[in-house]
């Protein structure tokens, strides 16, 4: 639960997870008490309490999402029922420490994915005939009642996540081509629908919102919200930020770019770079790493065109304008996975690891960099590169 007095777990007989129940756990005067919570009559499977196996039988990882969510009160809990066929669902069950609670369907689904609790009783689920042909979907617990709440029948959900404030509730709507993958809201107050990136679901707006084709490290067809979109929260203020090619058509792929949303309102994107390329991979900006300064006024990335370890991987700085702030290698580099960060707060400078020979942790002529922000020119903090020496920044104060 949310407060963490209350825990739960699923438990069963069964090496392949085919029957089990879900249990409580809270205090008892210093002693945990357990308790069986669901009590089912038969054998029933649970999908994995988290993201990934989501069957039984399931040793890979899931691209759908979170299986199981507990009510805001802890009171309650919701979890996919699992077969032992990894593309076949039941339904999920909605438990409430009634015994052998009843199973939720939705006509014609065998996919379910991505559960929530928008609050303490509605719960949003998505559910369809495959995974690539899904709809969300919210269950009224004091009603017994399923709705849809969306009708385009083609979701295949990326993600969810919350505001911090939990008045909104997020997830990125892709489909089977991955020819979109936009963020959407859910208000937990009315339970509307908002775009923040995309034209879906809302009507349109001015600025138009920018709608999104992949995420910003590669054109990869199954963008993660905190990879490849990098979707960042500021550690002060309203304002969450991600990096990601708006669609532009035809199939093509543009420039990655940096976009900011405010995330405790549901807050339309707005793109903060101006990158505007278009054409093959080889020829378009990835960007990584994004970082965020401890007083969420200052942006950092790593920047490259095209992915060969032979390009120049560059740092840049966003406050109210774009400057780069490494020195570029005609011959290439390659800035450290997670190793830019600001120093000091509020911030005075940024501080990376850079080397060559790889595209994401490089294996040659590491060492450690610091740039001031007022002047862009990196200096040295290490000494002269070592062939076996390799660095990473953990953290600065």
């Amino acid at each position: 639960s949310r407060d963490g007095e209350v825990a739960y777990f699923p438990a069963g007989t069964s090496t392949t997870r085919t029957e089990m129940d879900v249990y409580r756990v809270t205090d008892n005067g210093g002693t945990p008490l357990v308790t069986n919570f669901t009590r089912f009559a038969q054998q029933t499977g649970l999908a994995e309490f988290g993201f990934s196996a989501i069957t039984p039988a399931a040793t890979t990882d899931s691209p759908d999402g979170i299986k199981c969510a507990v009510s805001p009160d802890g009171t309650k809990l919701a979890v996919l029922a699992a077969t032992t066929t990894n593309t076949v669902f039941p339904g999920l069950f909605v438990c409430t420490g009634a015994p052998n609670p009843a199973l939720i369907t939705v006509p014609g689904a065998t996919y379910y994915s991505e559960v929530t609790f928008l609050s303490d009783t509605k719960v949003l689920f998505f559910a369809g005939p495959s995974r690539t042909a899904q709809d969300l979907y919210e269950y009224d617990v004091d009603a017994g009642a399923v709705t849809a709440r969306t009708s385009v029948g083609d979701i295949v959900t990326r993600g969810q996540f919350w505001s911090l404030n939990k008045h909104w509730w997020y997830f990125i709507r892709s489909d089977a081509a991955s020819t979109v993958n936009n963020i959407v809201a859910v208000s937990r107050k009315t339970g509307a629908l908002k775009d923040i990136t995309g034209n879906e679901f809302s009507a349109p707006s001015v600025p138009p919102r920018p709608v999104l084709h992949t995420g910003a490290i590669d054109t990869t067809n199954d963008p993660w919200p905190m990879l490849e979109m990098q979707i960042r929260r500021a550690p002060v203020g309203d304002f969450a930020y991600f990096a990601a090619r708006r669609a532009v058509g035809g199939g093509a792929f543009e420039d990655a770019n940096v976009f900011r949303f405010d995330i405790e309102n549901g807050g339309q994107a707005e793109m903060l770079t101006n990158n505007t390329t278009t054409g093959p991979l080889s020829a378009i900006k990835q960007i990584e790493s994004l970082t965020i300064s401890r007083d969420g006024s200052h942006l950092a990335w790593a920047q490259r065109v095209g992915t060969s370890a032979t390009s120049s991987e560059d740092v840049f700085h966003f406050h109210t304008s774009l400057r780069q702030m490494s020195a570029s290698n005609p011959s290439g580099q390659t800035i450290t996975d997670g190793s830019i960060w600001f120093t000091c707060d509020p911030p005075n400078g940024i501080v990376w690891s850079v080397g060559t020979g790889s595209t994401s942790v490089p294996l040659n002529s590491t060492r450690i960099q610091w740039a001031a922000l007022s002047t862009s020119n990196p200096l040295p903090l290490t000494g002269p590169a070592v062939s076996n020496r390799f660095y990473q920044v953990l953290g600065t104060f």
